[in-house]
């Protein structure tokens, strides 16, 4: 197991969800508990059937919970031929409304071909916010890495039916390359959709946002400049490098930090050591 991911019930601390690829069985794992991580269980979760006399792999999971308790496992899935390379990916999101001990309901979207964008590393999140507009909506983002087409771009889905059926949005220049990772979706106190990005290509960290529920976006702007354009060998990663995400979120509390944004990512510093910085916003990310 790899890429392990956790998430936590805003409503009930003690619930826990998580989620793991697997190296050498196909389906992607699920992991669950009520007693805070005390004890867990163990769950496969589903994949779509191979393509021809191929098999497929599930990959890089994400979990988030709504404000009802359904807890969302984002993954994408990798259709590989007979000998024949990648004939495709596509991106899938399961739900449990069970705390994670079963995922009834799976939809699959954004299918594209061998010739076309390998969808990589998605991350999920659910507005819980209960005096939200939006509230439950559900949002995946990811990066549509250029295969055989001219450029893939970062995307968002949203979900307004519990994860029923997902719409998707190119959120970074449209004219652009592409050459994005690591795209984190977050949500503001009011329901706002934020995402963030390492933009390999200018080196930099991207951000736009969304203010009525993922309908439309705003231009992309520079949360900041940086020395690393991808990844970073680091002892516990000499070989494959560490990348570089972004990881952030917003205050949605009611104290007086309320709606401020946060964002950290690794970097090098002057003298070429390894830090990991932070960059916050008052205003919304205006």
């Amino acid at each position: 197991q790899s890429e392990t991911f956790v998430a936590i019930d805003p409503l009930h601390p003690s619930t826990l969800a998580g989620g793991s690829n697997e190296i050498f069985r196909l389906p992607m794992r699920g992991y669950f508990s009520r007693d805070g991580g005390s004890t867990w269980g163990g769950v496969d979760l589903p994949l779509p059937p191979a393509k021809g006399n191929g098999i497929d792999f599930g990959s890089d999971p994400s979990l988030a919970f709504d404000s009802r308790g359904n807890v969302f496992y984002g993954y994408i899935v990798v259709f590989f031929g007979n000998g024949n390379g990648i004939n495709g990916t596509a991106v899938g999101v399961a739900r449990s409304s069970d705390g994670g001990r079963t995922y009834p309901q799976f939809t699959l979207f954004s299918q594209e071909g061998g010739s076309g964008h390998f969808n990589d590393k998605p991350i999920i999140t659910a507005d819980s916010n209960p005096l939200s507009p939006f509230r439950d909506n559900v949002y995946i983002a990811w990066d549509a890495a250029a295969g055989g087409s001219t450029g893939g771009g970062v995307r968002v889905a949203r979900s307004t039916d519990h994860g029923a059926t997902f719409t998707t949005t190119r959120v970074d220049d449209p004219r652009g390359p592409g050459r994005a990772i690591g795209a984190d979706p977050f949500v503001g106190p009011n329901g706002e959709v934020y995402v963030a990005w390492n933009d390999f290509a200018a080196n930099t960290i991207a951000f736009t946002r969304s203010l009525d529920g993922g309908v439309t976006w705003g231009s992309p702007v520079v949360i900041s400049t940086k020395r690393l354009p991808f990844d970073i060998a680091i002892p516990a990663e000499f070989s494959r490098g560490a990348l570089v995400y972004p990881s952030c979120d917003a205050d949605r509390s009611a104290g007086a930090q309320r709606g401020r944004l946060v964002c950290s990512w690794m970097d090098l510093n002057a003298a070429g050591d390894t830090d990991i910085l932070t960059s916050f916003s008052d205003d919304g990310g205006r």
